[in-house]
């Protein structure tokens, strides 16, 4: 990931030995604002959840509530990141749960800033700080799509779970949310799953299209890092981005939803935040949000097993 402080006259070294000297400096603390500021432009572009919900800021003492159905449940995730059915009432009230990471630096690194030893070098502080807003952009994206896939696999097993080969398995979890007059939006898969599609695109039927080919090759690019795959009729087939470790989606397993107005909610009740901290662990940020997920409509999911 590429950060906006790369021009030659910023002194990264200084930007980052200075807290030590002289506690957090103003630089250091804005750097870390920025770097986040980045993080969040990735989570609007890869996160699944952010695909799947429709995320907004909550206002200043605004008490979050959705309508719902009375003979229905509504699905929430707790404050313990798993995900809870709630049946009575007309309304729902999601709880709260936390993002946080906690991008720091090496010990080897820290060190020889600390030390001011005349071989340290600017690129190595990109470097150093490249690598640790990489891993806390996986890690904030991992907690919100494992989070998003709780809720989903909860509230689908409430509509329909079926298991099928490979070649019908998308007609029929497509046909699981169209039969209750809604439009199937998306279709979530496993990256392992979408190289078996591609090895064997021939034998799926005239529906599926994965022609992402088509746009520019820099657009292709942009589109295959953020996970889009391509469509089966006109449900889009999104997986996990290529800068992420591990898929959030099970191999073997698709969910298909609806698209965000017909599903819920993700309000963002503290909107990610940057405080510089040191702790045994070392030096740098601690980033945090406060969020919540809701989903009111369990017809909107649907939940698909492959069998191979």
């Amino acid at each position: 990931m590429e950060t906006d402080k790369t021009e030659e006259n910023f002194d990264w070294a200084c930007a980052i030995r200075n807290p030590w000297i002289r506690q957090y400096n103003e630089e250091f603390v804005k750097l870390g604002r920025d770097l986040l500021e980045e993080v969040v432009d990735c989570l609007h572009i890869g996160s699944l959840s952010r695909k799947v919900f429709e995320s907004r800021t909550v206002k200043a003492g605004e008490i979050i509530r959705y309508d719902k159905d009375k003979d229905r449940s509504a699905y929430v995730v707790c404050e313990n990141g798993e995900a809870e059915e709630r049946k009575e009432g007309c309304y729902v009230y999601p709880p709260e749960f936390e993002i946080t990471a906690y991008p720091h630096f090496s010990d080897k690194i820290r060190a020889t800033i600390f030390e001011s030893r005349p071989s340290i070098t600017n690129e190595d502080i990109v470097k150093e700080i490249k690598n640790a807003q990489e891993k806390a952009l996986c890690s904030i994206q991992t907690q919100e799509d494992t989070a998003l896939i709780k809720l989903l696999k909860k509230a689908g097993e409430q509509n329909a779970s079926i298991t099928k080969n490979p070649y019908d398995i998308f007609r029929s979890i497509i046909y699981e949310v169209e039969r209750h007059r809604l439009i199937c939006d998306k279709i979530l898969l496993n990256r392992k799953d979408v190289q078996f599609i591609k090895d064997n695109r021939d034998k799926f039927k005239d529906n599926l299209d994965l022609g992402l080919d088509l746009f520019a090759p820099t657009i292709e690019k942009e589109l295959k890092s953020a996970g889009y795959v391509g469509k089966y009729n006109a449900s889009l087939l999104i997986t996990t981005p290529d800068y992420m470790k591990e898929d959030s989606v099970p191999e073997g397993e698709l969910i298909a939803v609806s698209s965000p107005p017909y599903l819920g909610g993700m309000p963002i009740r503290v909107a990610p935040f940057s405080e510089p901290c040191s702790d045994d662990k070392g030096y740098g940020w601690f980033w945090y949000q406060l969020m919540s997920m809701v989903l009111i409509n369990t017809n909107a999911v649907a939940l698909g097993k492959i069998a191979y």
